[in-house]
């Protein structure tokens, strides 16, 4: 599975918007047939999507796949977690510990969709 904790938040929000089902445009701005994603542009553009930072582009994708978010007060971090299924017997999960609740989560989500289509 892809190290995604070694990725900048524009690369992880990146491969989020495509995961969405953006085709990339290039410089960062992905189109889906629902919604435009503008990554690392002007924040004040309507189509800026930047689920690392923002609660309003996270909290769907975190709602939608029920996502579990745990803050770990002893080291600051959170936890971010979801169940992928059963293999052999053991329960499998997606984890991610981060600092940002939100950056966490996404990697969370990214590992997911990897899971998926290995499947």
């Amino acid at each position: 599975m892809k190290d995604y904790s070694a990725m900048s938040d524009f690369e992880i929000n990146c491969a989020v918007a495509k995961s969405l089902g953006g085709k990339d445009f290039g410089a960062g701005v992905y189109v889906s047939e629902l919604r435009r994603f503008d990554i690392g542009h002007d924040k004040k553009s309507k189509f800026t999507f930047d689920p690392c930072n923002s609660w309003a582009d996270a909290g769907p994708i975190i709602q939608g796949n029920e996502i579990s978010m745990i803050s770990r007060r002893a080291n600051g971090e959170w936890k971010a977690e979801i169940f992928l299924g059963r293999n052999c017997g053991f329960d499998n999960y997606a984890t991610c510990f981060d600092k940002n609740p939100r950056r966490a989560a996404m990697i969370v989500f990214l590992m997911m969709k990897d899971a998926e289509s290995n499947a």
